[in-house]
């Protein structure tokens, strides 16, 4: 058990498992605690990128909804090289 001070003279009690220690009904917990971080994660993600475009391209042989896969992957990799 950890205790961290907060705000207002409180205190906060987490639980800290270390990998040696965590049993089978634990990992289970985590797993599924990861496991949604994981999710929100995406759906943040995707949702930065949601909205409206309106795309122009000299790519007549491509579908409305494969240029609009193009360009989000495009924003993605560039998204990346700022990250980095």
């Amino acid at each position: 058990m950890e205790n961290r001070r907060v705000a207002g003279d409180g205190s906060v009690q987490k639980t800290r498992l270390y990998f040696g220690e965590i049993n089978d009904s634990n990992r289970a917990a985590w797993t599924r605690a990861i496991e949604a971080a994981k999710e929100k994660a995406e759906r943040n993600a995707t949702r930065r990128h949601e909205g409206q475009y309106l795309l122009r391209s000299n790519l007549t042989g491509e579908s409305p909804a494969e240029l609009c896969r193009s360009y989000i992957n495009l924003v993605l990799i560039e998204e990346s090289f700022r990250t980095v």
